[in-house]
């Protein structure tokens, strides 16, 4: 047998197989990257959404601050009112007797 005959096996060993090898990760890497820009972008959309839940209830629990606080300002004028109307009663008891 001469080495003409093992040329083919050769050649195929020395670069063939490398090159297949090399691709075959290249490949690899490629799709590991698209995966990764589609899980960012996945990430980005999850994120944009929480943050429009949280700018919503934050906007309606700022809205139910706000009605509170008006509720107590007229809660306590309310009692100021009843205790100076309580004082006058009392007043006015006390200089009819």
């Amino acid at each position: 047998m001469e080495l003409l005959d093992f040329l083919p096996a050769i050649i195929t060993g020395l670069f063939i197989a490398p090159l297949g090898a090399y691709l075959k990760k290249r490949m690899d890497n490629l799709a590991t990257n698209d995966d990764f820009d589609g899980a960012l972008k996945q990430l980005k959309k999850s994120t944009k959404a929480v943050e429009q839940v949280k700018s919503q209830l934050n906007e309606r629990f700022w809205v139910k601050q706000q009605i509170w606080e008006t509720k107590r300002v007229a809660y306590e004028e309310l009692i100021m009112c009843l205790n100076t109307s309580q004082r006058y009663l009392n007043e006015l008891v006390i200089y009819l007797h």
